[in-house]
């Protein structure tokens, strides 16, 4: 099979040890479902060039995602006044593809290209 990715809106939850990503419509999303795993990997690709690449087992699905969880995600890279109107308008008619992975890391790997 080969490797398929897609954007996703990763989101460090204050539970330690825990990742979470949630996904819209993806076609990826039954493959992690059927293995139980993913990897995720997050760049910066302005100057200090940064990157950090996640390996972990998804230990709880989430579909469709609670209202909560998703604004919590979705307040980190949408501004808050609309935040809101989007996480109500996505759950109020939710795509299959709508859901959440909360994953338990195995392996870490980054890389800092700044001078500190």
């Amino acid at each position: 099979m080969p490797v398929s990715t897609s954007p996703s809106w990763p989101w460090p939850v204050t539970t330690i040890g825990r990742r979470s990503r949630c996904r819209c419509g993806t076609p990826t999303s039954p493959v992690i479902r059927t293995h139980g795993v993913l990897t995720m990997t997050v760049q910066q690709d302005t100057f200090p060039y940064r990157y950090v690449s996640v390996e972990g087992a998804v230990d709880r699905i989430d579909k469709p995602p609670g209202h909560d969880q998703m604004l919590q995600v979705v307040n980190r890279y949408i501004p808050p006044e609309m935040a809101e109107g989007f996480v109500t308008a996505e759950l109020a008619n939710p795509s299959p593809g709508l859901v959440l992975f909360n994953v338990r890391p195995v392996r870490w790997l980054s890389f800092y290209f700044g001078d500190d």
